[in-house]
């Protein structure tokens, strides 16, 4: 699976998941060919929201997609690890 992190980069460079691509929802659209249609795209934001859309937007593109509910806030939450970087 391919996590989907549709955050702007200064919030996917404050913390992300480990092995994140980061596209904003912004440039998704234009993005789509660069995403691979062989594996399931989970999409994830910071509460759920941008990422749901983005979910509905690879969906109706026909890629398998599924949307991380809760989004980073819920991950943090639950203590999952999370990576931060500088790009």
């Amino acid at each position: 699976m391919l996590v989907l992190d549709v955050r702007q980069p200064s919030e996917w460079r404050h913390g992300h998941i480990r092995g994140s691509e980061n596209v904003p929802l912004a440039q998704l659209t234009r993005r789509l060919n660069t995403l691979p249609r062989h594996r399931t795209i989970v999409t994830v934001c910071a509460s759920g929201h941008r990422s749901a859309a983005a979910a509905r937007a690879l969906g109706r593109a026909g890629y398998e997609v599924e949307n991380l509910k809760g989004g980073m806030h819920a991950w943090k939450r639950r203590g999952l690890p999370i990576e931060k970087r500088r790009r």
